[in-house]
């Protein structure tokens, strides 16, 4: 159990999304689930909502608190706080491409403002300010037959290799040579008993390997990595595979 203080989400709600379904049983338990996924949705949307006060009325020196010193405001250490933005933009992004939201849009012109109250904060320029995200997803695979040959001589793969596997298609590989899977985790935000779930649930699902995951930790990924063209790593927040309560999803 963390010891880390409630933010958007309390202690129990981290323990219910970390859970594999159990964390509620008996008689109520659906109805249980479905409120706190409720409460979690309804805490996340106002805090969401919460950021036009706090870029509105919070002052700079708050905000420099916050983004030079996270350690002295809860966070373990500076990349943990960075990797946590990361998955804020990632989560938000994937968000907003799910529900049809122009994110391209919703990111340049905040960009922009943004930039325009630097410049004005800080005594600079009055300046004109352009910003462009172009986002190019190129489904380009190479190196299947490394990945397939890595998997029966028991490499340790990297993690975002593994996520690719359901776009991929077919992988020459005999599941009988598949006993276990090293593999290094991708996601920082995930507990490696989730991740490793879900490894094994591509295996499973995609190349028929019932092989046990076998999380090996942060390691040089030096000579193991299967690179697959430019195509973007999926990541376990993209991967849908069957994991998720689909009884309890109001």
């Amino acid at each position: 159990m963390s010891n880390r203080p409630s933010g958007v989400l309390t202690e129990a709600d981290r323990e219910f999304l970390e859970s594999k379904g159990d964390y509620y049983d008996g008689e109520n338990a659906r109805q249980k689930r479905y409120q706190r996924r409720r409460g979690i949705r309804g805490r996340i949307t106002q805090s969401l909502l919460d950021f036009q006060h706090i870029r509105t009325f919070l002052d700079d020196k708050l905000r420099g608190q916050i983004f030079d010193e996270p350690e002295k405001n809860g966070a373990e250490s500076d990349t943990e706080f960075r990797a946590a933005i990361q998955s804020l933009l990632a989560w938000l992004y994937l968000g907003c491409r799910e529900a049809g939201i122009d994110f391209e849009h919703l990111l340049e012109t905040a960009v922009t403002r943004a930039e325009e109250d630097y410049q004005r904060e800080n005594g600079g320029d009055i300046v004109d300010v352009e910003a462009d995200l172009d986002v190019e997803v190129t489904a380009r695979y190479e190196g299947v037959e490394e990945l397939g040959r890595a998997l029966e001589e028991g490499t340790t793969l990297a993690a975002r290799n593994i996520y690719k596997i359901p776009m991929v298609g077919d992988i020459p590989v005999d599941p009988e040579k598949v006993d276990t899977v090293p593999f290094v985790p991708e996601a920082a935000q995930m507990r490696p008993d989730r991740e490793k779930e879900i490894v094994e649930t591509i295996l499973r699902a995609h190349l028929g390997i019932e092989a046990e995951a076998e999380v090996v930790g942060v390691a040089d990924l030096e000579g193991i990595d299967i690179e697959y063209g430019d195509s973007a790593a999926v990541s376990p927040e993209d991967y849908r595979g069957g994991l998720a309560d689909s009884s309890d999803s109001e």
